[in-house]
């Protein structure tokens, strides 16, 4: 089998595999995947020969379960008693056997259990048929040879014998490649599977801030040393030795498809036509002579990547100790040697460890990718979603490497001592990041929020409306205190609520949800920060029922002209007198559903009156008040109809006067 010589592992779940080696004439290259595996073997494996050779066929074992694939063959081989069974299977087969130094042909009968010595005891025996002989038996047990002579017999065996042998690795499928060619050349074989996503690591020194003295401010840029580490794990069946292995971010497309189950596809069925076959008559008696002869009626029935180029890892130089012991920080630095390179290929980047690498199968690895001097300098920042009551010690981050950093977990050093740890994101070369790695409990922050009174600003018409437009402050006090001993700075992320009232100096940096604003904190001091935004709102005057008391406070806020107040004045008039009539023609509809529920009272009243005289003069008093009702009812309405149409035309004569306000 070829030795893996290559493995590149993405960050999306696959790993790229290359086995280099080399073939002899027509040799047969076996290869062993798991079941789960086949379909990304069959969608990805390619086969190159750099020797004018050429491969032909590539076969692989079946979907189909052992057990199945067991019962196709005609002859099978029992857990026990596996040489008497298969003899006893091959009847009539022609065989040669070696007896005593003596070759014997002849074809198969059976087995016997037979006496073989003179205590009688009886062995298992191949009793054959020979020519010369007629039927003759043998002991197995000193037969040193049994050849089938039968090809057909010898091709059936061998695959049975290969499926045995391939159910012996549970779950894996052998894939069988064909080379064509002469003599030694050299091959390589490439696929894809996939595989455990590969991940960083790194561990950042920054400067020991303790032993400066005279630095008051800790807002300097410093070097510090990041190391890079990548974490690899080994799930395949074999070990890995001396590999070249490249590591590649990025999320090319990939996918699953079955290729490896048999597809059938479902055919018309044309059923055969057959004429019926002609039974034996039986001819009716007639029973009445016809002058005509009858009719006689008769019924008949019917679907090697060398693009990639990165990271370097040379190996560790020892040299001679130096005089004085280095410092832990110097000592970092100086531990592992690494030169790195990348390339981006449209969204990919890679890192390529030059040094061989060797991984034994089951278990992971930590490969070095990244030692360089990054400029970073350190701040406090606060985002009152992360945490409400104090900013988090962090640091700014350039990436002055020429490296892209994939993101991953950062265990922060000051000095000699561990103060915390981080998470980067993803950051190419030049970038800046923020990255927080502790609580800063020294400083306490505490927010206020205010809203100013409303400024108008202008008014406008959209058709029967008259919109008010305002703007109100929105204010955040911030107030911070500080008992740090150094001056400090601050990096303040506020949320957006509205627009800034004016964009500050301090302000250096706008994200998707905040303003980030830069903030210096004197030692053992409060400071005030406050940051204002605008809100821009509107409200509404309804003209049609516009009042008095609404006109005088449009022009006390200066949003209406003279022209346009005397308008809205004569609009007001309409609409008081329009009230006027509105309120009349309620009462008169108030009036009239009185009078129609009082007569509804007095119509059950009569229909429950009978025949004596008292009812009688009782009736007649209802149906005179029915009368005097029925008058006043159509005086009402009367009255309602001549309303309506004075309100008709009130609302005409205010929608005129409305059309000819025009606000500039």
């Amino acid at each position: 089998m070829l030795p893996i010589t290559r493995v590149v592992l993405f960050k999306h779940g696959v790993a790229y595999y290359q086995r280099d080696g080399h073939a002899t004439d027509n040799e047969i290259i076996q290869l062993s995947f798991k079941q789960e595996q086949m379909n990304d073997v069959l969608k990805s494996l390619t086969t190159l020969d750099f020797n004018g050779g050429s491969f032909g066929s590539l076969s692989y074992d079946s979907e189909e379960p052992v057990d199945k694939r067991l019962t196709e063959f005609n002859i099978n081989i029992p857990k026990k008693g596996a040489i008497t069974s298969l003899l006893d299977q091959l009847k009539g087969v022609k065989v040669k056997l070696k007896y005593n130094n003596q070759a014997v042909t002849g074809a198969i009968i059976g087995i016997e259990e037979l006496p073989v010595a003179a205590d009688n005891h009886s062995a298992p025996c191949l009793v054959i048929f020979t020519l010369a002989k007629g039927i003759s038996h043998y002991p197995l047990s000193q037969l040193t040879e049994i050849a089938v002579e039968d090809s057909s017999v010898q091709d059936e065996l061998n695959s049975l014998l290969d499926i045995l042998a391939a159910s012996l690795n549970k779950g894996q499928k052998r894939l069988s490649i064909y080379t064509m060619g002469r003599g030694e050349r050299k091959v390589s074989i490439t696929y894809v599977l996939a595989a455990p996503v590969w991940k960083t690591s790194y561990r950042l020194v920054l400067p020991d801030s303790s032993s400066d003295t005279n630095n008051t401010n800790d807002d300097l840029e410093q070097t510090a040393i990041l190391q890079g580490w990548a974490l690899i794990d080994n799930t395949t069946d074999e070990d890995w030795r001396n590999i070249k292995l490249s590591l590649v971010a990025g999320l090319p497309i990939s996918f699953i498809h079955d290729l490896y189950t048999p597809r059938y596809r479902q055919r018309p069925e044309i059923a055969v036509e057959q004429d019926p076959v002609t039974a034996a008559p039986v001819i009716e008696r007639g029973y009445q002579q016809m002058l005509e002869e009858p009719e006689a009626i008769l019924d008949a029935a019917g679907g090697d990547t060398d693009f990639l180029e990165a990271a370097a890892a040379k190996p560790v130089v020892i040299g001679a100790a130096p005089a004085e012991p280095l410092s832990r920080s110097n000592a970092f630095e100086q531990s592992i040697n690494i030169q790195t390179t990348s390339r981006e290929v449209g969204d990919l980047f890679s890192y390529e460890i030059t040094q061989p690498v060797d991984v034994e199968r089951g278990r992971s690895a930590l490969v070095p990718i990244l030692q360089a001097d990054m400029t970073a300098h350190k701040i406090l920042f606060f985002n009152a979603a992360i945490r409400n009551k104090n900013p988090l010690s962090s640091f700014c981050l350039q990436n002055t490497s020429e490296l892209t950093l994939e993101g991953g977990p950062i265990t922060v050093y000051e000095g000699d001592s561990y103060v915390g740890e981080a998470m980067l994101d993803t950051m190419k070369a030049g970038n800046e990041q923020i990255i927080p790695y502790s609580v800063e409990l020294g400083v306490i922050i505490k927010a206020k929020n205010s809203l100013s009174e409303r400024h108008y600003t202008h008014a406008t018409k959209q058709k029967q409306l008259i919109v008010r437009h305002y703007r109100e402050e929105y204010i955040t006090e911030y107030s911070i205190v500080s008992t740090l001993n150094k001056t400090s700075t601050l990096y303040l992320d506020h949320p957006f609520h509205y627009e800034l009232n004016e964009r500050p100096d301090d302000l250096i940096e706008i994200t998707d949800n905040y303003w980030r604003f830069r903030i210096i904190l004197p030692a053992k001091q409060e400071t005030t920060y406050q940051v204002v935004e605008i809100k821009h709102s509107y409200d509404v005057v309804q003209i049609p029922n516009i009042v008095y008391q609404e006109i005088q406070s449009l022009n006390q806020l200066k949003l209406i002209s003279e022209p346009i107040k005397k308008q809205l004045e004569e609009i007001a008039i309409h609409a008081e007198q329009k009230a006027n009539l509105n309120s009349q023609q309620k009462q008169k509809n108030n009036q009239l559903k009185k009078i129609e529920k009082g007569q509804d009272r007095i119509r059950k009243n009569i229909e429950a009156l009978g025949n004596s005289q008292e009812e009688s003069q009782l009736r007649q008093r209802y149906v005179k008040t029915l009368t005097t009702e029925e008058d006043q009812l159509e005086v009402l309405s009367q009255e309602i109809n001549k309303l309506e149409k004075e309100i008709s035309n009130k609302t005409k004569e205010i929608n005129q006067a409305i059309d000819e306000l025009k606000f500039s």
